[in-house]
């Protein structure tokens, strides 16, 4: 009897190790095993901190949330209009850090100083008034965070007496290029860096390239400003969105602009950043897969409030939050393969150049203010869309086999010279 008790406590054992051996590893398990690969993050938005983090309920619900999806990095902002409680910043940072999940901080410039005179949640940075709650912002959240990302409304489109006066002879699109260049500089690194030498802090640029200058982003400019930028990649569903269909961009759009990028930031190219706004969760996937076949190593989820069923900023903007996180936890295995399998590993396709700074209308009258689309707008993502793989460049490489040059391309004044020699070879 003896014996027989032995044998069966053996099969027993072997049994429970068989099926520990069959349970598959959670998300939470996966992504911390392929986080040097890609990462996966999320942000809570300064009114998340006060309405969702603000309690340990609250902490503890979203530490659970984080595990379940895979997030090992959450962005805690500090700012988006409304100012979020140090107390409750520092203690969601603990906690947050405290559980295995890396906390850093955020900031979106939307609502402060003096507002822009077209009308937008964005400021007048020509103002005083908006440079001095700046300063107080990223000193704010500088110390408390080494890390912080700055959200895509660091723009301007402002035509106000102060702003016509201060660029002089200058096009609106170059004073605002200028401005904020100079924002950048002396109104949010230098007060940033004051309060904390450490601090390293990320420029996340819009998904609308083809206007970027226009409203003062100087991509040259600001990525060599910042230590880091970041891309978004929100392409969204053209079907999907305020009952409009056609206001999107084509999903290859998140791909184009995040490669393009970073073929101007190089090593500086960090993550991807895309929302559940306009989508469906067949959309939301497609979003997940560009920015994992554009090379982020990085994939940022806008945000914590929406994701899980609430959406009570941005109006009639509706999406499928809670479908769409569902959608892509069964998803997060195979983006972490195909973000191994494509890792570090050359694009193959036809050199399309897109200069920064250019603009897709034919003459470049630079000289006109704030304006929407023009003759080839976005021109890239249709063609991408054809099946013909592009590999986004900023400057033209004479030694390339093939070349697409929209009307873009004639923003670089020695073009007619450069086109002479490529078609020649």
């Amino acid at each position: 009897m003896k014996n027989l008790s032995c044998q069966i406590t053996m099969v027993l054992f072997g049994i429970l190790l068989l099926s520990d051996a069959c349970v598959p590893p959670t998300n939470w398990d996966l992504a911390n095993e392929n986080k040097d690969v890609l990462r996966v993050s999320t942000i809570f938005t300064a009114q998340d901190v006060r309405d969702r983090l603000s309690t340990e309920t609250g902490l503890d619900s979203a530490i659970a949330w984080c595990k379940e999806v895979g997030i090992t990095r959450v962005f805690i902002e500090t700012f988006r209009g409304y100012t979020a409680e140090r107390q409750t910043l520092l203690h969601a940072k603990e906690t947050f850090e405290a559980s295995g999940i890396e906390p850093s901080g955020c900031v979106t410039t939307v609502h402060f100083g003096k507002p822009s005179s077209n009308g937008s949640i964005v400021s007048c940075y020509t103002s005083e008034e908006t440079r001095k709650e700046l300063i107080r912002v990223f000193e704010y959240t500088a110390s408390m965070f080494d890390l912080i990302m700055i959200d895509d409304f660091l723009f301007t489109h402002c035509e106000c007496e102060e702003c016509d006066a201060a660029r002089e002879d200058q096009s609106f699109p170059d004073y605002r290029c200028d401005l904020m260049n100079m924002i950048s500089e002396e109104y949010i690194l230098k007060p940033a860096r004051r309060v904390n030498p450490k601090v390293k802090i990320i420029n996340k640029y819009p998904l609308w390239y083809d206007n970027f200058h226009l409203r003062g982003y100087d991509v040259l400019g600001e990525t060599e400003s910042y230590e880091y930028i970041w891309v978004g990649t929100e392409t969204r569903d053209n079907d999907f969105i305020n009952d409009s269909p056609g206001l999107n961009d084509p999903q290859y759009g998140a791909y184009f602009i995040m490669r393009w990028l970073a073929d101007i930031g190089g090593e500086k190219t960090g993550g991807g950043w895309f929302d559940a706004l306009g989508t469906t969760p067949k959309t939301y996937l497609e979003q997940a897969r560009q920015t994992v076949l554009a090379g982020a190593n990085e994939m940022m989820l806008f945000s914590y409030g929406g994701l899980i069923g609430e959406n009570n900023e941005y109006g009639n903007r509706k999406g499928t939050g809670i479908a769409d996180i569902e959608a892509l936890k069964v998803e997060l295995p195979g983006l972490f393969e195909l973000a191994k399998l494509i890792n570090d590993k050359p694009i193959k396709g036809i050199h399309a150049v897109k200069p920064a700074n250019s603009r897709p209308v034919f003459g470049y009258d630079d000289s006109a203010s704030y304006s929407g689309v023009g003759t080839e707008s976005y021109v890239y993502n249709f063609v991408g869309m054809l099946g013909i793989p592009l590999i986004p460049k900023e400057k033209i490489d004479l030694n390339a086999e093939a070349a697409f040059f929209p009307i873009h391309i004639l923003k670089d004044p020695d073009f007619k010279n450069k086109f002479d020699t490529f078609s020649s070879d």
